[in-house]
């Protein structure tokens, strides 16, 4: 599982992965509902996991941004997985503000990934 994370940003758009990958016809950041985001690089940073999609896209895996929010992972999972009922709640109210103040509108705050053949 990938987790959105505020902190993070995508590549700039002048760079040439990605302003390759964008000019292709068809081409979405999102891959089509059911698809799976493909993981092209994962690496380790003093224990902060972190993968490089397929499109060019940083994300910190869930056991990366939960050691750098410093909770354990299994809370930020259970927030993750339940989002719909834990946005209406103090925390996820706060969580919601600042992730739309990053420009993210999206209903599910991960996305569903490929890593070495195995579904996360």
């Amino acid at each position: 599982m990938i987790l959105f994370s505020p902190m993070l940003q995508a590549p700039p758009l002048n760079s040439i992965k990605t302003r390759s990958r964008l000019q292709k016809p068809g081409f979405s950041p999102t891959p089509p509902q059911g698809a799976l985001f493909h993981v092209e690089k994962q690496i380790e940073i003093d224990g902060v996991e972190m993968v490089v999609l397929e499109n060019g896209v940083p994300y910190l895996t869930e056991r990366g941004l939960a050691r750098m929010c410093g909770i354990d992972r299994k809370v930020l999972n259970r927030l993750a997985i339940n989002w719909k009922e834990e946005q209406s709640k103090p925390r996820g109210k706060q969580i919601s503000d600042l992730l739309l103040q990053s420009n993210y509108a999206e209903d599910s705050l991960y996305l569903k990934s490929d890593h070495n053949g195995i579904e996360s």
